[in-house]
């Protein structure tokens, strides 16, 4: 059985809501199943996530695909960071910024001649991180070069609808980090942001993993994944770990 959700965008709590109301629906329609497994990709990922840690009683396992399983607040610092660190790497102007998206579409032609005419730079970001986990992915220049521009698509299409989820209020929070980079100066020369109380709640709520995990879990993640990267593996990991 499978279903939409009820709204597009970033709409963990909602397809968490209505893929347990699925799970209602079919018991109504059909029977009440004797076991109940769970399957999500990417957003869906999370979503699966939710349930099975919130509700282990009615599934029996889950199966996670490339999911945002690090949770909500990581992958909007991975985002964000990648954007923070083009604009200080790059010699071109990107339109806008994190949390100022213009609504028009993606410049893919110049973004690509901007990325692929600048080999340093693209080693330069390659080599910058907050966490070790979150790098950005690919074994050589052109990988790099491809994860660069989808991961930039990926903000570019995304940010609008997160910002509006928190009334225009910052998700996005680099204020106090320092970045680990091969490229001096970087510190120096990325914007800044400070997410506000609320967002940070939406963010937990939207959902933070607690990797408190009763059945069986199994996850599966592309290795080299630039727009929802393989880190989320390690972060979940780490919490089902600490949970015992």
């Amino acid at each position: 059985a499978v279903t939409s959700y009820s709204e597009n965008g970033y709409v963990v709590a909602e397809g968490a809501r209505q893929v347990h109301q699925l799970r209602g629906a079919f018991s109504d329609l059909v029977a009440p199943p004797k076991r109940t497994l769970l399957l999500g990709f990417s957003m869906g990922g999370l979503i699966a996530l939710d349930l099975a840690e919130s509700h282990s009683n009615l599934y029996d396992g889950a199966l996670l695909v490339s999911g945002v399983v690090g949770g909500t607040s990581a992958q909007v610092n991975y985002m964000g960071d990648v954007r923070v660190l083009f604009d200080c790497l790059f010699p071109c102007a990107l339109p806008g910024g994190v949390t100022d998206v213009p609504n028009e579409p993606f410049p893919l032609p110049s973004v690509f001649a901007c990325v692929s005419g600048n080999p340093s730079s693209i080693g330069a970001l390659a080599c910058t991180f907050r966490d070790s986990r979150f790098l950005l992915p690919g074994r050589n220049g052109p990988e790099l070069a491809q994860s660069i521009i989808r991961a930039l698509g990926f903000h570019w299409y995304a940010a609008e609808d997160l910002f509006d989820r928190t009334h225009g209020h910052q998700l996005y929070d680099n204020h106090d980090v320092t970045y680990t980079s091969c490229a001096p100066g970087v510190n120096d020369c990325v914007a800044r942001y400070t997410s506000t109380p609320d967002a940070e709640n939406f963010m937990r709520h939207h959902y933070a993993p607690t990797g408190i995990l009763r059945n069986p879990v199994l996850t599966l993640h592309a290795r080299h994944d630039p727009v929802v990267p393989s880190g989320h593996e390690t972060l979940l990991r780490e919490r089902t770990e600490a949970a015992g």
